[in-house]
């Protein structure tokens, strides 16, 4: 196995989440690379990636004399104990919020957070961030208020869901589990997951209940949150996220219902490419999942060095990575085509459209000005960049980060369901 493309750091991190999360045996190879001079650069990478708590067990699990040194192994203590205070004030609000929902007859599921922290050994390392709650589409104003009743205001709205915060809290409320695309595809995704709430399994972690996706429904939430930000991009935080549920349900019962559902929305070889990762990485068992190994381990390796580049929801990204999700093809249709110049140009336009959407919210009401906006984001970054005041981008770098989403996406095949 080739694993030249994974940084000496990086093959630190894999190593320790393979020992936290399936407590694997450490390898003699990447022992040896343990050394002082590399853990703050672990340290830092492991953040970015948003499982720096996640292989903090990993860490004290280490023969001591390649530990990190005192200075480094008490702030990742300290950044573990914070975290976990943070997760329990967290999932206490979580508490607060779906109490508030109930009061008022109104039924929710969450999605993501603590229904996949579930199915971690330690839940309570596995970083928290956004409580994401589903309602039903006719409840949203109701549920709205009632959040704006108890203390929380507006920050934004998306097209699927609203952001409200209160004290550091921010809650998501979703009406649809992500942006489906506009096709037979997208009419499938929609129909198959609008009863998720009358689906809903209870949860508990410790001693707190509470109402999750059924494990279709669940699978479902997780790999349309990833393809959503393939573009941006995904970190090791979501790909855990992924092998940790995958593990936790092997029932054939499940698959069953779910490979053919997968194969024919066209996300079968996205959730084979991430499931063989998890084989070949981080120690999950190919015997129970079988149907993963049909995964090419050349695009298994390739979608890995997005997600090692990437970092958590594109915290790595460098600015010609950025500036690349607007340029690509995107996903192929549908029929096996790539796109024509036209459908490029109105795809270019409307991921324009988006981040218009986000930064001059006045747009929702006025999209009449949607195409002046989008001529000016580009236009600004240019000059903010002549002035000095944005990164360079460099051509030859741009256009290589191009083709290589391109060609990952004509790997994965996403939402591509004709051959």
């Amino acid at each position: 196995m080739d694993t030249n493309f994974i940084a000496n750091t990086n093959k630190i991190i894999i190593e320790l989440l393979k020992n936290s999360l399936f407590n694997i045996d450490f390898s003699n190879n990447v022992m040896s690379i343990c050394n002082q001079d590399i853990w703050h650069d672990v340290y830092r990478e492991a953040s970015m990636h948003c499982v720096d708590t996640l292989i903090f067990q990993g860490i004290m699990n280490l023969p001591k004399d390649i530990r990190p040194e005192k200075d480094i192994l008490e702030k990742w203590r300290n950044t573990t104990i914070i975290r976990m205070l943070h997760n329990e004030y967290l999932i206490k609000e979580q508490t607060n919020v779906l109490g508030y929902l109930t009061e008022a007859g109104i039924n929710s599921v969450i999605l993501k957070g603590t229904s996949v922290s579930y199915f971690y050994p330690s839940p309570e390392l596995r970083p928290l961030g956004d409580i994401d709650i589903l309602i039903n589409k006719g409840e949203y104003e109701a549920a709205a208020n009632v959040l704006y009743k108890n203390g929380y205001v507006f920050d934004n709205k998306h097209d699927f869901h609203l952001v409200v915060r209160k004290s550091g809290i921010v809650v998501e409320l979703h009406t649809e589990v992500s942006r489906y695309p506009n096709n037979e595809v997208g009419i499938l995704l929609s129909n198959s997951l609008n009863n998720i709430i009358g689906n809903a399994r209870q949860y508990k972690i410790n001693n707190t209940k509470f109402p999750g996706p059924s494990p279709f429904d669940n699978a479902m939430v997780l790999l349309l949150h990833m393809q959503r930000h393939l573009n941006k991009g995904i970190g090791l935080r979501q790909l855990c996220d992924w092998i940790m549920f995958v593990n936790s349900n092997s029932q054939s019962e499940l698959w069953n219902e779910l490979l053919p559902f997968l194969e024919k929305i066209g996300l079968k070889k996205f959730a084979s490419v991430l499931t063989k990762i998890g084989v070949i990485y981080l120690g999950l068992d190919s015997k129970t999942f079988l149907w993963c190994l049909e995964a090419d381990n050349r695009v298994c390796d390739m979608l890995l060095q997005d997600i090692l580049y990437s970092g958590n929801i594109g915290r790595k990204r460098s600015n010609e990575d950025s500036a690349s999700g607007y340029l690509t093809d995107g996903y192929e249709n549908t029929d096996g085509s790539t796109y024509n110049k036209i459908e490029y140009i109105k795809r270019i336009f409307k991921n324009f459209s988006k981040s218009a959407k986000r930064d001059f919210p006045f747009l929702n009401k006025y999209p009449l000005f949607l195409p002046i906006m989008c001529l000016y984001i580009p236009l600004r970054y240019i000059v903010r960049m002549i002035m000095g005041k944005r990164p360079k981008l460099t051509t030859g770098k741009l256009l290589k980060k191009i083709k290589w989403k391109n060609n990952l996406y004509k790997e994965l095949r996403i939402f591509q369901t004709k051959f």
